[in-house]
């Protein structure tokens, strides 16, 4: 039996309730999605995935108000080295913004692969979260939610809203880090090409650990970007035209994915 990839089938289990032939899924999630939404039904069939590359076709066994429980009728190994010989792992580093602007960028930043997003307080941040564990709950659920759509593998992690600098900590080294503002000139196919030829790197496919800084509704104080660009960071323009802030990460890692070969 072939594995069912519906993408309104497709279920994050966490592994400690993945056996060798079953699974149990508890998350109130996707036990109402499951009943109320797909209306399923004992027999019918759903995909799990377990979050490090193994993916699982499932029957349905018995459904009851708090759990279902399925059988594993076939398994596909996706190998972790293999996926990550191909894979960037790009880190988002989102300034807090107003209303639910948060959730678009966090679910539309999903879809085009981002691995980790790191959202962060600054100067000019508008925002002020009074219940910071409530909402980072809804992020990752946000996050599961299109890693499911998008037909990821993984989940991308949703760290605690952190400042700047923490979050220069949690970053590390990478191959490559860009700060997006609107007072920066040059534009990123150039930024690259210069950067590439500075470092004697012979192409974008030796780029494997990157970072992106988007600011907030007021954009970076000018001391951020001075604080920003002293661990490496390169300041770079989207263009012309001033972009709204939940729409600048969208477009900037699409930018920045296509110009690495990852899109398009």
């Amino acid at each position: 039996m072939g594995i069912n990839r519906s993408i309104h089938r497709r279920f994050f289990i966490k592994p400690e309730n993945i056996t060798k032939e079953n699974v149990d899924i508890i998350d109130k999630d996707d036990i109402q999605h499951i009943q109320r939404v797909l209306r399923l039904k004992e027999s019918d069939n759903i995909v799990v995935l377990n979050g490090s590359g193994y993916e699982y076709s499932v029957v349905i066994t018995s459904i009851a108000p708090d759990i279902i429980k399925g059988k594993i009728v076939e398994t596909i190994i996706h190998p972790l080295t293999e996926r990550q010989a191909s894979q960037i792992e790009l880190t988002l580093v989102q300034s807090l913004l107003k209303f639910n602007k948060m959730d678009l960028i966090i679910s539309k930043c999903t879809e085009l692969g981002v691995t980790r997003i790191i959202p962060i307080k600054t100067r000019r941040s508008i925002v002020n979260l009074t219940d910071k564990s409530k909402k980072l709950s809804r992020w990752e659920r946000i996050a599961k939610s299109s890693s499911s759509q998008s037909r990821r593998l993984e989940i991308p992690i949703i760290n605690p809203v952190t400042d700047i600098l923490t979050s220069l900590e949690l970053i590390g080294e990478v191959d490559l880090g860009l700060i997006f503002y609107e007072n920066a000139t040059t534009l990123l196919r150039t930024v690259l090409n210069r950067y590439l030829a500075e470092r004697e790197i012979p192409n974008k496919d030796c780029l494997h650990k990157l970072a992106v800084f988007i600011g907030p509704e007021g954009g970076f104080s000018h001391q951020e970007v001075i604080q920003i660009e002293a661990k490496g960071f390169i300041p770079v323009s989207l263009g012309p035209n001033l972009l709204r802030c939940e729409t600048a990460p969208i477009v900037a890692l699409s930018i920045l994915l296509y110009e690495l070969g990852v899109l398009g």
